[in-house]
């Protein structure tokens, strides 16, 4: 948040200036506009740029307090307090205190800034204010109440219509376009239908064309209309756009066209039965759609999860049929060489039979091994720390000291380029352990045979690599290989788990982990790593 380059602040500040300026347009008495725009732009800002954005919307409402008609230079430091304050206690209530996501996301979190947001920090900023304009004589203590309700509403609406669009589409690409670290929980899956684009612009047509023949301040409820239509078919952020477009269409534009300065386009009468119109329509309309993409994201997620549940119902029933299997087969082998060594009376042999028991032992430990690992890495929470590579690596092909053909192998870890990462410890041990284990048993077991392992940061990735020229993987096989059980060739050692367990391993630390291989040449496992 603190790193921001020079000219961010530069374009925010002049945003808040090309609002003013807009909006100075529409003053029809000192200090009170029918628009006001810089509360809309500050909230933004001050969301996605921090506390520090404050300063640049006092400096903003101090440099324009003149052209607000305020005369008195001394009364311009104060006028500047009340905006600050409210941009402020949108920050302070909806952010810091309600913990607000500002994407908005969900229902709890719309209303959560509807009222603590906007609302609440709107009501004090108008107190202030409306006491400040008739301390300095700019305000007749008998028009308050009626020129107070009036600005609630008019300030009310804006904000509300302009900032949930750009909040709810531009948050997330903003703070990724600048390397921000706020992380977009709960982003929900847009679902559009097979036509969404051509209803859109159709509808937004109509919204034109109705702007332009009838009269917004008899007839705002079939704006209402099409803003509740499209609540119900699309949700919550279509309903933010068509909103935005009608204010633009029924307000902005006609008032920018035929308003004259100190003038208001609509008289005072239809003036606040107008404001209370569109903002009843946004409000009602904006829940309704909330709750709309609320309950198809549920139905979403309950999909999601059905998929899951039956993922893992099938991936149980091979577990279990193949885990008895790779458990009884050792067991069987260890049975029948006691039966064996009963049998036979030459004491001679008893040494073979030992070391062939002591094989089936291993395997089944080393499965029984893979097994833990899967139930562990299923179970445990994520967690994040310093994992200091070279060393990981070496210990893991010192475990492995003892597999056949280990002496014939040369490892080349001048790769290495990061030797420190932040990740999780356990799941990279396991991820790690199963490729370099894969490597070192699908070698040739000749001097020619080399395990390579890098490791390198791409863009905001961190990149590790295990290549060895090896065996190699049949083409054939490339897509099977992470599945669970699968063996490439019935003569091959192992569970069938090694790869399957990293893979998972890798998805549940939000890695991608995938492998390149040409036959007889050999095999190259990449790990791509978020930090």
């Amino acid at each position: 948040m603190s790193n921001q380059p020079w000219w961010i602040w530069v374009a925010a500040f002049s945003l808040l200036q090309l609002a003013s300026e807009y909006s100075i347009f529409f003053l029809y008495t000192p200090g009170t506009a029918d628009v006001y725009l810089p509360f809309s732009i500050g909230i933004i800002l001050i969301y996605w740029l921090g506390p520090r954005a404050l300063i640049l919307v006092y400096l903003n409402t101090f440099i324009n307090s003149y052209f607000w008609g305020h005369v008195s230079i001394f009364s311009w430091p104060i006028f500047g307090i009340p905006e600050t304050i409210f941009v402020f206690l949108s920050w302070f209530l909806f952010i810091k205190l309600a913990n607000g996501k500002f994407w908005l996301p969900d229902l709890n979190n719309v209303i959560k800034f509807l009222i603590l947001g906007i609302a609440i920090p709107l009501t004090v900023q108008l107190f202030l204010i409306k006491l400040i304009l008739t301390y300095y004589g700019e305000l007749n203590a008998g028009e308050i109440w009626e020129s107070y309700l009036t600005s609630w509403i008019g300030d009310f609406m804006p904000s509300v219509v302009i900032t949930m669009p750009i909040l709810y589409y531009l948050s997330k690409p903003f703070n990724k376009w600048r390397q921000a670290n706020a992380k977009f929980e709960s982003i929900e899956i847009v679902h559009l239908s097979k036509y969404f684009y051509i209803e859109m612009v159709t509808i937004f047509l109509v919204v034109v064309l109705l702007s332009l023949y009838i009269d917004f301040s008899k007839y705002w409820y079939i704006f209402a209309l099409i803003s509740l239509f499209v609540a119900v078919k699309h949700g919550f952020g279509p309903t933010t756009q068509i909103n935005l477009l009608i204010l633009i269409t029924t307000y902005f534009i006609p008032a920018s066209i035929f308003k004259q300065p100190t003038n208001l386009y609509f008289n005072q009468n239809d003036l606040i039965e107008i404001y209370l119109g569109i903002s009843l329509l946004s409000i009602f309309s904006i829940i309704c759609g909330r709750v709309i993409s609320d309950y198809r994201q549920s139905q979403y997620n309950i999909q999601h999860q059905i998929r899951n549940v039956e993922k893992i119902n099938r991936e149980l029933d091979s577990f279990v049929y193949s885990i008895s299997h790779d458990i009884s087969a050792p067991l069987k082998s260890i049975k029948g060489l006691t039966q064996l060594m009963q049998l036979d009376d030459n004491p001679v042999n008893y040494k073979v039979y030992a070391l062939k028991i002591e094989e089936s032992a291993d395997r089944l430990d080393q499965f029984i091994g893979e097994v833990l690992d899967f139930s562990r890495s299923s179970r445990l929470k994520v967690t994040r720390s310093k994992i200091y590579l070279e060393l990981v690596v070496k210990d893991i092909i010192a475990n492995h000291r003892f597999i056949d053909g280990f002496d014939h192998l040369n490892f080349d870890l001048s790769g290495l380029e990061l030797k420190v990462i932040l990740a999780d410890e356990f799941r990279m041990k396991i991820i790690l352990n199963n490729l370099i284990s894969n490597a070192i048993k699908f070698s040739h077991g000749e001097p020619s045979a080399i395990v390579k392992i890098t490791s390198k940061r791409v863009d905001s990735f961190v990149e590790i690599t295990v290549e060895d020229n090896g065996h190699g993987i049949p083409k054939e096989f490339l897509d099977k290989i992470f599945n669970m059980f699968y063996r490439a060739s019935s003569e091959r050692s192992g569970s069938g788990l090694g790869l399957y367990i990293a893979k998972e391993s890798a998805n549940k630390i939000g890695a991608k982990l995938t492998v390149e291989s040409v036959e007889g040449v050999g095999s190259k496992f990449i790990l791509v790593i978020p930090e």
